[in-house]
């Protein structure tokens, strides 16, 4: 499911981001001036865009530069060099003509490097898949301005389809950023994705900067081979091309509210397994929650669930597979304290107030069985009477003030009664 796209600036401070890998030590092979410390990624599965981010930097007084390893994993993916390959392609620039191992399988390798520039960041690609491929890319600035692969003549990417910005400022949250269609990856939102970044020198001298893992030697030097070095492993994932998000329901309702039916529903919600339904009395703060299965977007509640006059809260929240969505916004409704029937259809409680002996007198139509009950204001049944005498004595042992719940036929009404 898509959130808002972010900006390609170099600046991933952007809230969809989420954080696949991190720098696991403080190494510095190469000096301070340049880094790598984060991997990023948000894939937009409704445009089709991976967005990467590497939090890092450059140093511009050398040629030396940030390397990136993909693999688009999963079935059907494209088939790549698999790990233990020697990545060496002719022509591939930077660092990406020279021997070096993954740990794992490699789609794409990219390099980006200062150029001993101040100004711009070149960037070199390979691609490992079907017959290959490489080829410069373009370059950007260094501040963050977005800049389109203008280089490319669609041996690794088609023209001007990847965007990519990198801000150079060392600061948090700085660094490259990449926008690439999962068409000119090869990948679907049904697959996941894996990624390396490194830091490496022009002639493939490597340093022992990597995310993620933990390089414990020092820089690795020429031709390392990451599936044997020790602290890895040297990629992430795999992470999916699509970010999931289990929503709360929206849409509440509630119709056919009577003083003791109501029915609640709310809107399906994409990829739920079920629903939690929660529903609380006001009053007396007690409540119940009811577990429903995949499809169920509404409940009918009856006589036994509500009680006139009452208030009532209650929301919903969805299952998904493996997790839970927030609770939606809570509702509220209100029981009325009459079902049905106009003012000859009340009962006539006397007397009222009474010393806790009185008499619920029916009307001549409610010749079937009554259901008569005492609640207090804690919402506690404290008497409770079912009888088909049109006359119903009813005795309460403590003084108060109690809601008499009546029932017979097609009525049911509230009542208030004072014991004394």
């Amino acid at each position: 499911m898509a959130m808002a796209q972010p900006v390609v600036n170099g600046d991933l401070s952007d809230a969809d981001y989420v954080v696949i890998g991190n720098k696991l030590n403080s190494n510095a092979g190469f000096g301070g001036s340049i880094d790598v410390s984060q991997i990023l990624y948000y894939p937009d599965d409704a445009a089709g865009i991976l967005y990467l981010g590497f939090e890092g930097r450059l140093n511009t007084g050398s040629n030396d530069g940030l390397g990136v390893l993909i693999n688009v994993a999963g079935a059907g993916s494209p088939v790549g060099w698999g790990a233990g390959s020697n990545l060496a392609f002719g022509g591939g620039g930077h660092f990406l003509d020279q021997t070096f191992y993954a740990d794992f399988e490699v789609d794409y390798g990219f390099a980006f490097n200062p150029g001993f520039w101040v100004t711009d960041v070149y960037w070199d690609a390979v691609k490992y898949t079907g017959g290959g491929g490489a080829e410069y890319q373009g370059n950007c600035n260094q501040t963050g301005g977005a800049a389109a692969n203008s280089s490319a003549g669609g041996a690794v990417f088609s023209n001007g389809s990847v965007t990519f910005a990198f801000h150079n400022g060392g600061g948090a949250g700085q660094g490259l950023e990449m926008a690439i269609p999962y068409s000119e990856l090869g990948a679907t939102a049904d697959m996941d994705i894996e990624v390396a970044a490194f830091i490496v020198s022009e002639s493939a001298f490597f340093s022992d900067v990597t995310v993620p893992g933990n390089v414990t030697t020092g820089n690795l030097g020429f031709g390392p081979n990451f599936g044997f070095i020790g602290g890895g492993p040297y990629h992430t994932g795999p992470d999916a091309l699509s970010l999931f998000v289990c929503e709360a329901p929206a849409g509440l309702a509630v119709t056919g509210l009577t003083a003791t039916t109501a029915t609640l529903s709310w809107n399906a919600v994409t990829g739920a397994t079920g629903y939690v339904l929660q529903l609380s009395n006001e009053v007396i703060s007690s409540g119940k929650r009811v577990k429903l299965g995949a499809g169920i977007t509404s409940v009918n509640l009856g006589p036994g669930q509500l009680v006139p006059g009452t208030d009532y809260s209650w929301g919903v929240r969805t299952r998904c597979d493996g997790e839970m969505s927030s609770w939606s916004a809570m509702q509220n409704f209100s029981t009325p304290l009459r079902l049905a029937g106009g003012e000859d259809d009340l009962a006539l409680v006397y007397p009222n107030p009474s010393n806790g002996q009185f008499t619920v007198s029916l009307p001549a139509q409610g010749n079937g069985s009554v259901v008569i009950k005492v609640i207090d204001l804690q919402g506690r049944i404290v008497s409770m009477v079912n009888s088909g005498d049109s006359n119903v004595q009813i005795h309460v042992e403590n003084p108060g003030v109690y809601q008499l719940w009546i029932q017979y036929d097609t009525v049911s009404f509230v009542q208030q009664v004072i014991i004394q």
